[in-house]
């Protein structure tokens, strides 16, 4: 497997562990890698992984949304903490 190739399948493995807490991430990555999602292993093993000659997509998109300086200021604001005085 090359080097191309096996981080290709470790993007595979981030998207399957991540699913729980990002499943709209992780079926971005899915699209990207023009791949079935992978259920999270045991154990990684090379049969897990895609073929190799295996074409992604070449669809790409963010995988976070940009967030702009008035949300971060808002957000700061709303989820201040007090300092106890």
């Amino acid at each position: 497997m090359t080097l191309a190739g096996f981080a290709i399948n470790w993007v595979r493995l981030f998207a399957a562990l991540i699913w729980p807490y990002k499943p709209h991430t992780s079926e971005k990555l899915n699209r990207m890698l023009a791949a079935e999602p992978l259920l999270i292993p045991n154990c990684w093993m090379t049969t897990d992984s895609l073929e190799p000659g295996h074409v992604v997509s070449g669809y790409t998109e963010d995988l976070f949304p940009m967030v702009d300086e008035g949300m971060v200021e808002l957000l700061r604001s709303k989820l201040a903490g007090h300092s106890a005085s």
